[in-house]
């Protein structure tokens, strides 16, 4: 074995034990642990000697040297030409991501520039943004739903924006529709127009579709389900998810002109 083939397995079994903070990175803030006792001979420290926390922080010197071993080669395969491993406050150019959310956006038929604006309300374009609930991401995926959806790395921009999408035409199609008849809502959803059920997706993007439609329930129509909704969200003092979101598709609209006139005015 090489000693660059050392350092990689050395690297490769540390991770397995230590606990990541995806949110900040590589963990090295989260304290010392037993873990780096164990591999810290392989660079020349010796534990007996020092103290843990001076022994973690020459690991994490050693670690910048080899850090390059943590790429794999699939990390470099079918990826966009944005760099994925980004540091949480990174932010892409909307710009450099259109095509693959365009893309995405054709293939599950949804409008291109509402999957921009969610992209923006929900992470400002940063890819490795995380919540305090553990969504992550361009599209902000929680764990399972990137389970469900596919998504192997919700760090990957292009994987990420693809679970997203396909996330949002299950709410529209499935998920939505389901538990509003679960809650024996008054609306006739398959009456409703497209706009109206994309509108109603992205609440439940924000809150989960089960909130929703326990929310909405005893709506009679559409525009009394949205004015629950916005009284909702007046009441957390808080923007209103789909509104805004809505609103902002004009500034990610590439087929009109790109002005206010271009706002559609009945959502």
């Amino acid at each position: 074995m090489t000693k660059d083939d050392k350092y990689k397995l050395i690297f490769e079994n540390w991770r397995k034990f230590r606990t990541i903070s995806e949110k900040e990175g590589f963990g090295f803030d989260q304290g010392p642990t037993k873990e780096p006792l164990q591999y810290s001979t392989e660079f020349g420290i010796k534990p007996e000697e020092e103290e843990e926390e001076n022994i973690l922080q020459k690991f994490k010197n050693k670690f910048e040297k080899f850090k390059k071993y943590f790429d794999s080669d699939s990390d470099k395969k079918d990826k966009p030409t944005t760099n994925t491993k980004l540091s949480k406050d990174k932010r892409v150019s909307p710009d450099e991501i259109y095509p693959i959310v365009d893309k995405e956006a054709k293939k599950y038929n949804i409008d291109t520039s509402v999957m921009m604006s969610l992209i923006n309300t929900e992470s400002t374009f940063r890819p490795e943004v995380k919540s305090s609930e553990g969504a992550l991401g361009l599209t902000q995926l929680m764990p399972a739903t990137a389970k469900e959806m596919g998504v192997t790395d919700r760090k990957d921009i292009r994987q990420n924006i693809e679970g997203g999408t396909k996330y949002m035409r299950h709410l529209i199609d499935n998920l939505v529709p389901k538990e509003m008849k679960k809650a024996n809502a008054k609306i006739d959803y398959n009456k409703l127009a497209e706009k109206q059920k994309i509108f109603l997706a992205l609440y439940a993007y924000n809150m989960g579709a089960r909130a929703l439609a326990r929310k909405i329930k005893n709506s009679r129509n559409y525009e009394e389900a949205k004015s629950r909704m916005s009284d909702f969200y007046n009441k957390r003092k808080e923007d209103d998810y789909a509104v805004k979101t809505m609103k902002n598709t004009v500034s990610f609209n590439r087929t009109r002109p790109q002005t206010p006139s271009a706002l559609p005015l009945r959502w």
